[in-house]
């Protein structure tokens, strides 16, 4: 856990959270307010006050997600880790919105996903080709040198060299 290495072991602290970890998260970072009558509504969506403050507030988790992966990758550099360690950042669609998760909208089905690659390759890229999150457990098993099990549906997608054919810088 990069968030926590240099805590102590608080005696008073719960053992119960996740796998019994005993140490207590890494405070929030605090990110600046979205104004909700800033904010472009989607046309897909209503344009009410209610879903103003809602997207203001999933704006918000964004910022703080942001902020917290910039507060591991400065952990992992001050540690020496950087030139190390591949990172793989992505998350789930969100709230349950109207075109959002659980849905096949375009909305509803794309995610983001970030892959930092510790020997460079692909940096300040985009792939053009579809990418499904069922290809990240066996991109890592191939990058680390393992073969994927032959159930896994998913197919490496960070490590071949045909991948070089399909960023765009």
């Amino acid at each position: 856990d990069l968030t926590t290495l240099d805590a102590a072991p608080d005696a008073t602290e719960s053992k119960t959270g996740w796998f019994g970890g005993g140490r207590k998260p890494a405070a929030t970072p605090a990110v600046k307010p979205v104004d909700p009558q800033a904010i472009k509504v989607p046309d897909y969506l209503p344009d009410s006050h209610s879903m103003r403050v809602a997207l203001a507030h999933r704006y918000e988790a964004i910022e703080r997600v942001d902020a917290q992966v910039g507060e591991i990758l400065a952990r992992l550099d001050k540690l020496g880790l950087t030139a190390t360690t591949d990172i793989i950042v992505t998350a789930r669609t969100g709230p349950a919105l109207p075109r959002a998760e659980r849905t096949l909208y375009e909305s509803g089905v794309r995610v983001p996903l970030i892959v930092h690659r510790a020997d460079g390759r692909g940096a300040a890229s985009v792939r053009q080709d579809l990418v499904s999150l069922v290809d990240v457990a066996p991109s890592i098993l191939t990058r680390a040198g393992l073969k994927p099990f032959a159930w896994m549906q998913g197919r490496e997608r960070f490590v071949s060299a045909a991948d070089s054919l399909l960023l765009t810088n």
